[in-house]
């Protein structure tokens, strides 16, 4: 059943490339939701999508460093993206993204993270884009006690994949 879906999304973006369509016409500015793996986001896009920006709201899994038990929070930040035209289809950019984590303070470690990472998106219609993102680097803020680095740089830190839908 899956692989049936999976063929079907790839007939329909196949298909779409050769429909001639306007780089305009795929890519309108207005709002829209982004959907991830872990996460959603409500977002706006710029006429052509010269820019992206929105809040996204995600849910994540902490260890204690010190009693190595999970909690099980939430997190919220905005961020904002510079794409870039490649194909009618597609554009790439850069964007930045802040995130403050919350839940149960007694046993969550990580306060803040500032990431900078790059986007690639492809527009199927005007209103679905499948887009992959690469994450270059990732600022993370911990709340640990005195004798321990409260801080954490990461580089290439992975990506995710992610659905639009722009109303």
């Amino acid at each position: 059943m899956k692989f049936k879906y999976t063929l079907a999304l790839s007939a329909a973006m196949t298909a779409s490339a050769f429909a001639g369509e306007s780089f305009e016409s795929l890519h309108p500015g207005g709002y829209a939701i982004q959907i991830g793996p872990g996460f959603f986001a409500p977002a706006y896009y710029a006429k052509n999508n010269a820019y992206t920006v929105g809040i996204e709201s995600f849910t994540a899994s902490f260890i204690d460093n010190t009693n190595g038990t999970e909690d099980n929070s939430w997190g919220i930040g905005p961020f904002a993206r510079f794409n870039i035209p490649l194909t009618n289809h597609t554009t790439i950019g850069p964007a930045l993204y802040y995130a403050k984590y919350f839940g149960s303070v007694g046993a969550q470690t990580k306060e803040y993270m500032v990431q900078q990472y790059f986007n690639l998106e492809y527009a199927g219609t005007k209103n679905i884009l499948i887009a992959a993102s690469l994450k270059s680097v990732k600022y993370t803020q911990y709340n640990r006690d005195a004798t321990t680095k409260n801080y954490q740089i990461d580089a290439l830190d992975g990506g995710s994949l992610q659905i639009t839908y722009k109303f």
